[in-house]
């Protein structure tokens, strides 16, 4: 994708569409040249690049790979299902281990161990699609003070400050993709209009209603000492500045998203007073 510079009142709008094979060791790297090392995924277990070679080794609708006990140890199991008018029946095909240092052992069953081995060490050196999403959700949230602009996530706004790191994260990304796939990802110019500014106000609601009501039931449902007691106000604290700042975006006053947090802070109240001091907890709800 091409760098180039948003003249753009609102910010942008991003999607993607990931590879299932990417680079960590490229993704690190340019990460951490952003001052981001800590969203880099972690490379696949020894355990999860099995299972995710015996998938791709036995692939048939049919063929299912299923956790032993103490997996950790004995692995998985491939298992054929075949559909009955009253019942399924389940046959074993290939019991399969990994130990420590990635050798794969065939346990049970007829299975090419030199290709499964060759498949376990493939998916060690590359990242699933759904690790690399996480990272990008896991950015915009907490480095780029984006939203979801869908409930199940799949489309977020970033605000117009953020645009041109969001953009140095969308080169990094798609530079890491392994061939023959590709990380593709979009970024589209938004102006504020009505729609905009409707979408990304029921988006900041939906957010804070959800967190407020996370935080009131973690603070009403468990008992909590001061520490971390404390530790929720500043999260309330913090939910409170998120308001003020999409209230800066939007040009309009979110009372809606104050009132869902107030009745997490309400409950908060409730539990402080309980404790023997909570003068530490002044002033952390302005």
């Amino acid at each position: 994708m091409n760098r180039s510079t948003f003249a753009v009142s609102a910010g942008a709008m991003t999607y993607w569409t990931l590879g299932q094979q990417t680079d960590p060791e490229v993704l690190q790297k340019g990460l951490s040249q952003l001052g981001m090392p800590d969203y880099a995924p972690q490379p696949r277990t020894w355990l999860m690049s099995l299972k995710a070679a015996l998938a791709e080794q036995f692939a048939k609708p049919e063929e299912l790979i299923r956790p032993l006990r103490h997996k950790h140890r004995n692995g998985y199991t491939v298992v054929v299902e075949s559909k009955g008018e009253s019942q399924n029946s389940y046959d074993r095909t290939v019991n399969a281990c990994v130990d420590k240092d990635g050798y794969v052992f065939v346990t049970a069953g007829n299975a090419d161990r030199f290709e499964l081995q060759r498949l376990t060490n493939h998916f060690r050196r590359v990242l699933p699609a759904a690790s690399v999403a996480d990272t990008l959700t896991d950015i915009i949230h907490g480095q780029l003070d984006g939203i979801a602009l869908k409930a199940h996530g799949g489309l977020y706004f970033i605000p117009e400050q953020h645009v041109g790191r969001w953009l140095d994260v969308v080169m990094v990304v798609e530079a890491a993709a392994v061939q023959p796939t590709t990380n593709d990802l979009s970024v589209v110019p938004l102006e504020m209009n009505a729609m905009t500014l409707r979408d990304i106000k029921r988006s900041i609601t939906r957010e804070i209603e959800t967190a407020a009501e996370r935080l009131r039931v973690d603070i009403t449902e468990n008992s909590l000492g001061d520490q971390a007691l404390l530790n929720r106000a500043v999260r309330a604290s913090q939910l409170r500045d998120r308001i003020r700042q999409y209230e800066s975006i939007l040009g309009e006053a979110l009372g809606v998203c104050h009132q869902h947090l107030d009745i997490a802070v309400q409950a908060f109240s409730v539990a402080a007073a309980v404790q023997e001091d909570d003068a530490v907890f002044d002033g952390m709800f302005a």
